[in-house]
């Protein structure tokens, strides 16, 4: 497995990961309630399966296969210290954790049944090429199952129109179809991100011989509004764009 010129990820910036450590565990975040449930609904069988999660983080997915009784799991993940910890909080030798960024990096050299990511494949620049990539990685008849933040989401850094007294009143949607790279604010720092269309996420899987098994534009459900009525914005527009994706050699 080679790393070209890795590059820097603001994930192992001491301070940002802290306070992106305080977002991940708090059991009413938006990526436990909304997105995590929606992406789990739409995974195959894992029984007996090779694994694949591009931008694993910290091992949870990883984990939660070899629960399902996967027969093997390998995460790759650009950040030195996200796979630090994965590895400090696994007990079995079923993962591998691999550091590298997976725009580039080598696969492993054997066929998958399930490549997996959640909320990083809109940091990748060459989509298409990373598709490519993972369909040449599957076993035919494979699953490839992503989530991204939803194109409304990246389409520009903020698009809410707040009411008087700061209530956010509706999310204003602009330069949805120029695709390409966006700079945005999160966690008080500047973050890269690349923005594409609904359409382009389909055509390229189709392009790449996938068929669309599900898509799914998560938000609150009744139970989750009930127990967290402030989350009601979430309302206005999708947070996430969730994709599942079946090979057809």
């Amino acid at each position: 497995m080679k790393n070209r010129d890795m590059k820097k990820t603001i994930f192992d910036d001491p301070e940002f990961l802290s306070e992106y450590l305080k977002l991940r565990q708090n059991p009413i975040g938006h990526n436990e309630i909304i997105e995590k449930p929606a992406i789990y609904s739409l995974l195959p069988p894992i029984s007996g399966h090779r694994v694949l999660d591009l931008g694993c983080g910290f091992g949870d997915f990883c984990r939660y296969a070899v629960s399902k009784q996967a027969q093997s799991v390998v995460g790759i993940d650009l950040s030195s210290e996200m796979i630090a910890r994965a590895k400090a909080t696994t007990q079995t030798d079923s993962i591998l954790y691999l550091l590298g960024d997976i725009e580039d990096v080598d696969f492993p050299d054997i066929p998958f049944h399930l490549v997996f990511s959640s909320l990083a494949l809109h940091y990748v620049e060459d989509f298409g090429k990373l598709v490519g990539r993972v369909a040449q990685s599957l076993v035919n008849g494979g699953h490839f199952i992503f989530s991204v933040e939803h194109p409304v989401m990246t389409a520009q850094e903020s698009g809410w129109e707040h009411a008087e007294g700061g209530r956010k009143k509706a999310w204003l949607l602009d330069s949805y179809g120029t695709e390409g790279r966006r700079v945005v604010k999160w966690l008080q720092r500047s973050v890269p991100k690349y923005h594409r269309k609904v359409g382009t996420y389909v055509s390229t899987l189709l392009e790449a011989g996938f068929s669309i098994r599900g898509l799914l534009e998560p938000q609150p459900t009744e139970a989750v509004l009930t127990a967290n009525p402030s989350l009601a914005y979430e309302l206005m527009r999708p947070p996430y764009l969730v994709l599942s994706a079946k090979l057809n050699r």
